[in-house]
């Protein structure tokens, strides 16, 4: 990521144990070595009163399920008005994070999306853009992680994609964020997708799994092919995928995975 001469204060707090040790050294790299570290959340409030200058991204490492407490995890960002702070969880945490009983969901960012989720904010960051509050709801931080520069601009005609939702907004949003990669066409139901799925004419269907009816779902489930992929989005914390889907996404983090859908379907194709 390309960096201003002006370099953000990051403090990271927490065990750094190996699978966090590529994005520990990435931080590095981004703050230019403006990094300090904390044992624990209690040592990084200690830190707090101690520096001159509050820090700009506070990184919190989450190795395993319980290693902090709902108490803990308040205290530490009331302490940061203003600032961003993020648990990085493991795929330990995958099940308790989405309880978002410790960590809001605002602040949650799952090890393998963020790398992804940090550049946005530190290009946020540098462009003087403020931090989102801890309180924002699931569609609410997709709104605000939309950026249509995030996804591919290559093969634009090429990758057709639907999205299924009875939420206007949010399906005009999902199309914003694919619009430079993809055609997309937005339904409100399931019954009209049926016959152009089945001709082969979408490779992507986004279908939002809050909203769908039993026989929504039958529908989908007979149109499952090796040459579409059906994907699952949610703002729930039900973690089981659907048997019609290929694979399932919580509505957080839709900005930071369909873009890197859409590219790796776009060069399937290619090398097809």
């Amino acid at each position: 990521m390309e960096t201003a001469d002006r370099r953000p204060l990051v403090l990271i707090t927490g065990v750094v144990s190996a699978v966090f040790h590529e994005l520990q050294e990435w931080l590095q790299e981004c703050a230019g070595g403006c990094v300090l570290h904390a044992a624990n959340i209690s040592q990084a409030l200690r830190s707090l009163g101690e520096q001159p200058r509050l820090p700009d991204l506070l990184v919190v490492f989450q190795g395993h399920p319980g290693e902090y407490a709902a108490e803990d995890a308040a205290q530490l960002i009331g302490a940061l008005p203003g600032r961003r702070v993020f648990c990085i969880s493991s795929g330990w945490c995958a099940s308790a994070a989405r309880t978002h009983d410790v960590w809001p969901l605002a602040c949650q960012i799952p090890i393998g999306s963020a790398r992804t989720r940090l550049s946005h904010e530190l290009q946020a960051w540098q462009q003087g853009i403020p931090a989102a509050t801890p309180l924002l709801g699931a569609e609410e931080l997709f709104s605000l992680l939309v950026s249509p520069t995030a996804a591919q601009a290559d093969n634009a005609a090429d990758l057709k994609v639907a999205v299924v939702s009875p939420n206007r907004a949010l399906a005009t949003s999902i199309a914003a964020l694919l619009s430079p990669s993809a055609t997309v066409t937005c339904h409100a139901n399931a019954t009209p997708l049926c016959d152009a799925v089945s001709s082969g004419e979408y490779q992507i269907v986004l279908i939002d799994e809050d909203d769908l009816t039993d026989q929504d779902s039958d529908l989908f489930l007979g149109l499952r092919s090796s040459d579409i992929q059906l994907v699952s989005f949610s703002g729930y914390p039900d973690c089981q995928c659907p048997a019609w889907a290929d694979f399932r996404i919580d509505k957080s983090e839709l900005p930071v995975q369909l873009p890197a859908l859409s590219a790796s379907i776009q060069r399937k194709r290619t090398l097809q």
